[in-house]
């Protein structure tokens, strides 16, 4: 094949990590496969908007065709339209995707007269490339218009925002691509990054840099362009508390140079080296006793994968990104909180052992050696050529590795990108799981969609099988006769409406050593294929939580009966039932009677992944959402006891009219077209950083819940965001926090008063002071990682008594 590698080039010139991956994935096309590939560049200023969108529509016009492929791997080039098109992903603009949180600005596209030809297009419920001409048309005509509101095409700002999204969607539709890579899986995880429901199949790539070697162990060093994200000035801190006589060298360049440099005034273990060309970084990288690399959100790191080619342990932090991907905590390298004081003890314990520091080097250049350019075009290409490795295929998508067991997963929703809480904890549970095992989990997608098979973490694989049309036909039905969404009880017996589901179930379960049903409805589904042990994560008791939240209808008995027949079969067949509380274990022996085994396993967070991404203070958060008082936020699904929540909550929201008291998630569909108060704000569903940015502003997080199973995935939520919380006795169960020392726990009747005293200024510093006791107490013992790793222990005791 005649291959395009189109990519831009940025304006002023620069080498940065992008175009060495160009060149080097030209090189490696053309020297190890049968192929031919050409790089074309793109000249694009992407720091300003105007010249951003000329570079978009020349993109939009350019013609291709006489190559059988293209590759493209960043914005603007991927607006380009060829019949064979293939996306590596390196980034999106991130100023407009995760990090747009950062401006403290809405989502909201504006409304003017003059915009509103625009902002139709944009709003566009099926956008495709037959609105890219009067889009542009419009869009550039807008540039010279007077009467266009200052501020409107400032970058960012929520159209700016609007235009790259829309952008962005038309071309990166399945539509226009063919298959989706990216560079790590944390740039496949991004939030808005990739059509939802498309499998991304993450390939990292090799340095350019050859001849990476280890000489000596005689200081710290690391590189890094010196900007904020690169957070240089934490290493600096950090570094300052320590107590060795070893230097720290630091080689790059940027606009925080100075300031970094005042910052190590005094310490002359400090020496920043400037500008090294590639033959003196690896010289430098030689000489390294470690290397510390904590950026934020990194899309993937090459210094990490370049300190471990010479042998050197690497030191980051839980939010790096796609570091993290590589360090392996303990062996070639530890992850620690992104804070001076966490990586001071890091770095002691790292210069003070100094012979277990040179191992984890040794084992981090050992950890890395399959990631060759010989691998890379094995996988973009699905076949193998000179010098590929032979156990490529290992890390393959559904595929058990070698001398790991099987755990499959079953749950009748998908969990990519995980939104509701119920989400959350199949995501989890799936993710920690895969530390004892590799983890399939199979669930349903809606009808008409492509399957989806992506991976969730290393070892750990989604496949979401599409509902047939019988199926979701009969889900609907049976919706429509019991006056709610019912799509689980309807997947009780209508998995068996899906012959592709149960193919899929089948082949999956064949090497299996143990299946977990998520929740109790596809039980059935299970037992038709698999006749070894299963055990149940119960997130609730579903015969309790359906009587709860059914209305009346002619056909609610039956289904009630059905879901206690189904959850009966369920729970006592399984080998270990774990339950959210002890209060959910207990009701289930009152039904059903005593069970081979229960365990506890409550509803928790990945503390460490919460991003502060906004650096703007609560109040310049507020001010900019266009508030002037006080914050109040309540989240949640569009489930019933969230839906009757938020009733109650409007109720209060009338008694406290100087609280702002902003609603997020689905469960704002519940209030549609409902007369609300003034000062509620239905804000939707948002992406990770908008739900950021209205998190740092809130004063109080609310849990208004009086009805319901299990427990309530948001407090763990408002907790790690380190919000103070307000719940109600109800809303509390399942969690060990004390009313006063970690939460407040009131009467609905009693939540007006609570808010204000809550939100006061009186108030600040005492609910400063329970919010951090709350996040040091949940941490401890409600991340998923302690969550979960009791049913792990479970896992590998019963794979050991079966031998």
């Amino acid at each position: 094949m005649k291959i395009a590698i189109v990519a831009p080039t940025p304006i002023p010139f620069l080498v940065g990590g992008a175009e060495k991956f160009f060149w080097g994935l030209q090189s490696a096309i053309n020297q190890l496969t049968p192929h031919d590939a050409e790089l074309i560049k793109i000249p694009c200023r992407d720091q300003d908007f105007w010249p951003l969108m000329d570079a978009y529509y020349r993109c939009s016009r350019l013609d291709l065709g006489y190559f059988d492929r293209i590759i493209t791997t960043k914005y603007p080039a991927w607006m380009m339209s060829h019949p064979a098109h293939d996306v590596y992903m390196q980034h999106t603009c991130r100023g407009v995707y995760d990090l747009y949180g950062q401006c403290g600005q809405a989502t909201i596209l504006p409304r003017h007269k003059s915009l509103e030809r625009l902002t139709s297009i944009l709003s566009s419920p099926s956008p495709g490339r037959r609105l890219l001409e009067p889009f542009f048309q419009e869009l550039f005509a807008l540039k010279e218009r007077p009467d266009v509101p200052a501020g409107t095409f400032d970058f960012p700002s929520p159209l700016t925002r609007g235009v790259i999204h829309f952008l962005d969607s038309i071309a990166l539709s399945p539509n226009c691509i063919d298959r989706y890579f990216a560079i790590s899986e944390n740039v496949a995880r991004r939030n808005g990054y990739f059509p939802a429901g498309i499998d991304v199949r993450a390939i990292h790539h090799p340095t350019d840099i050859r001849g990476l070697y280890c000489r000596s162990h005689d200081y710290l060093f690391t590189a890094s362009r010196m900007e904020d994200l690169k957070r240089i000035h934490l290493l600096i801190e950090a570094f300052r508390k320590v107590d060795a006589d070893i230097p720290f060298k630091i080689a790059g360049t940027g606009g925080q140079e100075a300031g970094l440099r005042r910052l190590a005034e005094g310490d002359d273990r400090i020496e920043f080296l400037g500008f090294v060309s590639d033959a003196a970084l690896i010289e430098y990288y030689a000489g390294a006793l470690f290397v510390p690399f904590i950026p934020y959100d990194e899309d993937y790191g090459l210094i990490t994968l370049e300190a471990m080619l010479c042998e050197k342990a690497v030191l980051t932090v839980h939010d790096a990104g796609g570091v993290t991907e590589l360090v392996k905590d303990g062996v070639n390298g530890y992850i620690v909180q992104p804070a001076p004081d966490a990586l001071a003890k890091a770095m002691g314990r790292m210069i003070e052992n100094r012979d277990e520091t040179i191992h984890m080097g040794q084992a981090a250049r050992e950890s890395v050696q399959h990631i060759t350019w010989e691998n890379t075009v094995a996988q973009l290409f699905n076949e193998p050529f000179s010098g590929s490795r032979p156990d490529t295929e290992t890390h393959c998508l559904g595929r058990q590795r070698p001398g790991r067991k099987k755990i499959v997963v079953v749950n009748n929703f998908s969990v990519h990108q995980p939104v509701s809480g119920g989400q959350k904890r199949v995501y989890y549970l799936c993710r920690n799981l895969g530390v004892a095992a590799d983890v399939t989990l199979v669930t349903f997608g809606t009808s008409g969609s492509n399957g989806l098979q992506c991976a969730l973490d290393e070892g750990v694989t989604e496949i979401c099988v599409p509902m047939s049309r019988p199926q979701e036909e009969a889900d609907s039905a049976l919706s429509l006769e019991l006056k709610a969404s019912v799509s689980d009880i309807a997947a009780i017996d209508g998995y068996a409406l899906n012959p592709d589901y149960c193919e899929t179930l089948r082949q999956t379960v064949q090497d299996a050593a143990l299946v977990i049903c998520a929740h109790p409805y596809l039980y059935r589904a299970v037992r038709s294929v698999w006749d070894g042990v299963i055990w149940l994560d119960a997130h609730n008791v579903e015969a309790d939580m359906k009587a709860a939240i059914l209305p009346p209808s002619k056909k609610r008995n039956a289904a009630l009966e059905l879901v206690r027949d189904v959850e009966q079969a369920c729970v006592r067949d399984a080998g270990l039932v774990s339950c959210v509380s002890d209060a959910d274990a207990k009701r289930f022996r009152q039904l059903y009677g005593e069970l081979s085994e229960t365990m506890i396993a409550p509803n928790g967070m990945d503390f460490k992944q919460v991003r502060f991404d906004c650096m703007l203070s609560g109040e310049a958060l507020r001010e900019c959402l266009g508030v002037n008082v006080p914050v109040a936020v309540f989240m949640g699904s569009n489930h019933g006891p969230n839906n009757e929540a938020l009733k109650s909550l409007c109720d209060v929201a009338y008694q406290c009219d100087n609280i702002a008291f902003f609603v997020i998630g689905s469960v704002c569909d519940s209030l549609a077209g409902n007369g609300i108060p003034e000062n509620i704000r239905l804000l939707g569903v948002l992406s990770e950083s908008e739900k950021n940015v209205v998190f740092r502003a809130a004063q109080v997080a609310l849990n208004p819940v009086t009805s319901g199973g299990g427990s309530n995935m948001k407090l763990s939520e408002y907790i790690a965001w380190r919000i103070p919380v307000l719940t109600t006795p109800f809303g509390a169960r399942g969690f060990d926090l004390a009313d006063g020392r970690h939460i407040l726990v009131r009467e609905l009747s009693d939540f007006p008063d609570a808010i204000l005293h809550m939100t006061s200024v009186e108030s600040r510093d005492e609910m400063a002071q329970m919010a951090a006791a709350a996040f040091d107490h949940a941490a401890s013992i409600y991340d998923w990682s302690i969550v979960i790793a009791g049913l792990s222990e479970k896992f590998l005791s019963f794979c050991a008594n079966r031998k």
